[in-house]
């Protein structure tokens, strides 16, 4: 049986990790997606998610501002599945810990407030 296509997709990119970086332990490997979704002139943010990942509204909890994060770690039959959003406000527009690195991120912000 062959390969999936994603092993043989990703099975170079570990291949340049391993021959570029002495790994003595990995803990878990995998791929990260961040995908900003921004509020229209008419729709906020929160309406292009589903309910159940938006957590308490600042309106129910009477709040001005909050912040929200949602997690969930799934095991599947190909292995462990975590997925995180953040409901973040203002120029922080990155998870919080990638905020925190000195990654030189291309965000393209244009538009973002609009």
């Amino acid at each position: 049986m062959p390969p999936p296509p994603f092993i043989e997709h990703f099975a170079p990119v570990l291949e340049l990790i391993g021959s570029t970086v002495d790994v003595k332990f990995a803990e878990q490997v995998g791929l990260r997606y961040v995908d900003l979704i921004r509020p229209t002139a008419d729709r906020p943010a929160t309406d292009f998610l589903r309910e159940n990942v938006r957590g308490l509204s600042r309106k129910d909890l009477g709040a001005k501002e909050s912040r929200h994060q949602f997690v969930t770690q799934a095991q599947t039959e190909h292995g462990s599945l975590f997925v995180r959003s953040f409901d973040n406000t203002g120029p922080n527009v990155m998870p919080p810990d990638l905020a925190s690195t000195k990654l030189d991120l291309q965000i393209d912000l244009d538009g973002l407030n609009d």
